[in-house]
C-alpha cells in the first residue's frame, strides 16, 4: 500500500521565510490528516486549499490581491485523478472558499467551468458560504500600486516584460496535490489572480491541464507564475506527461521549467508535481516560492526541496 503524500504550493513571490512556509506546511499537514482518516485525496486536497483561502498571507480567498477596479475575483479549480473529473470557478466574487465551489461544479453540474455571475448565482443556489474578503493590507496595496501606475512609474509586483499595461500581472496561485493509500491523485488550485489584472480575466488557475492536473497511474503538477504562459502551453498536463513517459517526480518538474524557460524566457514560474509512487519534485525560477510536503510517517512537513533554476550570470 502506498503512503499517503501532499505536497503543497503556496505562491510565486510571497516570501520564503517565516509565516509563508509555515502557512504551507499547516495546510500540508491538514490534508494529511484527512487521508490517515480515510479521506480521499480529493477531500485531502480541498481540505489544504480551503486552509491556505482562510488564511490571509496567501492570495486566495480572504487577502486576495485586487484587480484594477479593486475587485476580488477569484479562480479555482479541483481535479480527481481517478475518474478525470474537474470543476472550477472564475472571476468569482464574495465566496469564502472558491475551491469548494469548484468542487460543487464538478459534483453538481454536467459542466467543468462556471464564471463571473453565473458561478456566483450557482454557489448561492448551493448555500457556500459568502464573505467580505477584501482586507486593509490589500487595499493599501492596490492604491499604492494604482497611484504609481496612473504617474507612470515603475509598479513593483507588475511583471516588466507585461508590457500591453506593464502591463498585467503574473498569478500567485496556491496549489495541492495528494496521493492516497489506494494511488489515487488529486490536484487544486486558488488564486486572486495578479494584482490590477483587468476585471474579467480568468487565468491558468481554473483551465485544466494550465495550472493543474492529475491522473491516476501518472503524476499531478500544480503551478504558479506566468499564468497566460501555463496557457499556451498546457504546462501542467505537459508536467504529467513527463511522469507518464517514465520520467520521476523531480525530474519531470526540472523538465518542465526547461522546457517552458527555453521557448519563453522571461516565465516566472513555480511548480510542484508528484508522482504515482508518492514522490514529490519541484521546480521554479522564482526566487521565492513557499511550498511544504508531508508524507505519512515522517515527523513533519520539508519547507525547503526542488531545484531553483540559476538566473544567467549568476
Amino acid at each position: 500500500m502506498l503512503k499517503a503524500t501532499i505536497a503543497v504550493l503556496g505562491g510565486a513571490m510571497s516570501p520564503a521565510k517565516d509565516e509563508f512556509p509555515q502557512g504551507a506546511a499547516q495546510a500540508a499537514e491538514i490534508g494529511l490528516k484527512g487521508l490517515e482518516r480515510a479521506g480521499t485525496a480529493l477531500d485531502a486536497v480541498q481540505a489544504a486549499v480551503m486552509c491556505l483561502e482562510e488564511n490571509p498571507i496567501f492570495n486566495c480567498g480572504v487577502g486576495a490581491r485586487l484587480n484594477l477596479s479593486g475587485q476580488v475575483e477569484l479562480d479555482a479549480a479541483i481535479m480527481d485523478g481517478r475518474i478525470m473529473k474537474a470543476g472550477a470557478v472564475g472571476a468569482l466574487q464574495g465566496f469564502k472558499n472558491p475551491v469548494a465551489v469548484a468542487r460543487k461544479v464538478m459534483e453538481n453540474t454536467d459542466h467543468v467551468l462556471l464564471v463571473g455571475q453565473g458561478a456566483v448565482n450557482f454557489a448561492r443556489a448551493l448555500g457556500c458560504e459568502q464573505k467580505e474578503l477584501i482586507t486593509q493590507a490589500r487595499l493599501d496595496e492596490w492604491q499604492e500600486k494604482r497611484d504609481k501606475l496612473e504617474a507612470g512609474l515603475p509598479v513593483p509586483g507588475v511583471l516588466q516584460e507585461w508590457v500591453k499595461l506593464k502591463d498585467w500581472m503574473a498569478d500567485d496561485t496556491v496549489g495541492v496535490l495528494s496521493l492516497d493509500q489506494e494511488g489515487n491523485l488529486a490536484a487544486a488550485t486558488s488564486s486572486g489572480g495578479g494584482a490590477l489584472k483587468l476585471p474579467g480575466r480568468v487565468g491558468d488557475v481554473a483551465l485544466v491541464g494550465c495550472g493543474l492536473y492529475a491522473e491516476n497511474g501518472a503524476g499531478g503538477a500544480v503551478l504558479t507564475g506566468s499564468g497566460e504562459v501555463f496557457i499556451r502551453y498546457l504546462v501542467a498536463k505537459m508536467a504529467v506527461d513527463f511522469m507518464k513517459a517514465g520520467l520521476g517526480a523531480q525530474q519531470a518538474a526540472e523538465e518542465t521549467l526547461k522546457t517552458v524557460t527555453s521557448r519563453e524566457p522571461e516565465t516566472l514560474m513555480a511548480l510542484v508535481t508528484l508522482d504515482k509512487k508518492g514522490e514529490v519534485g519541484g521546480a521554479r525560477n522564482a526566487e521565492s516560492a513557499p511550498q511544504a510536503w508531508v508524507q505519512e510517517g515522517m515527523d513533519g512537513p520539508v519547507t525547503e526541496f526542488g531545484y531553483l533554476a540559476k538566473k544567467e550570470g549568476a
